[in-house]
């Protein structure tokens, strides 16, 4: 099964964290060579990005209140703990940017980690996912069948499919090889970072607060 790593507020409400200097708007990926896929770009795109404006200080909103593990004010960031147990299982492949985390009153809380997923691949099975292909001189991407009707376009939808179909993502374990965190080269929303059985079992035995797993369609062979 493949899981998506998803962060939830462990407190009534959510709490934020603003950059003290650099800026989250003008990171950008080191390699934009086009693959085939959705146009590379930011955080999220499953390549590595320049350190130059990526923020080494940042202000919590609420000191009464403990950082959790995972949080993603701008930027998913983790704790020490879950940087290792991620780099137990993907070691020397994705960036760890290290930032200060302060209070109001500038007093440093701790060190945590900005989270860039480095492994952008094709992941899902074209055959049995039930969202449309879309190919257009830039790349393509996934898009769910509900998007093609309220825009107008059904047209685009395959015959298999029918205007109502519900979208299911269905991955492929071939395609995933080894990979243990990863985020998909064709899917333009709810990108992941997905991760493996093996990693979603390691960071649900640590008792990591802010972590919200959720199983995520099927998978194939």
């Amino acid at each position: 099964m493949v899981w998506a790593l998803g962060i939830k507020t462990p407190y009534l409400y959510n709490i934020g964290a603003q950059p003290l200097d650099g800026d989250f708007q003008k990171v950008d990926v080191i390699d934009r060579t086009p693959d085939g896929g959705t146009l590379p770009g930011g955080m999220t795109s499953g390549r590595p990005v320049h350190a130059e404006h990526m923020p080494t200080k940042m202000r919590w909103g609420n000191a009464r209140y403990k950082i959790p593990d995972f949080h993603d004010s701008w930027c998913v960031n983790v704790s020490e703990r879950a940087k290792a147990i991620i780099e137990q299982f993907e070691p020397n492949t994705h960036q760890f940017f290290p930032a200060e985390y302060y209070n109001k009153a500038k007093q440093l809380l701790e060190t945590r980690y900005f989270l860039i997923v480095c492994n952008r691949i094709d992941s899902l099975d074209h055959d049995k996912t039930t969202m449309v292909f879309i190919r257009h001189d830039y790349g393509a991407y996934w898009i769910p069948v509900y998007d093609l009707v309220a825009r107008g376009q059904p047209h685009l939808i395959p015959a298999h499919l029918t205007q109502d179909t519900q979208s299911q993502l269905v991955f492929n374990r071939a395609q995933i090889g080894s990979l243990h965190i990863w985020r998909d080269k064709y899917l333009l929303t709810g990108n992941g970072p997905w991760i493996s059985d093996e990693l979603a079992a390691a960071l649900k035995a640590s008792d990591l607060t802010g972590l919200d797993l959720s199983e995520q369609g099927m998978e194939t062979i």
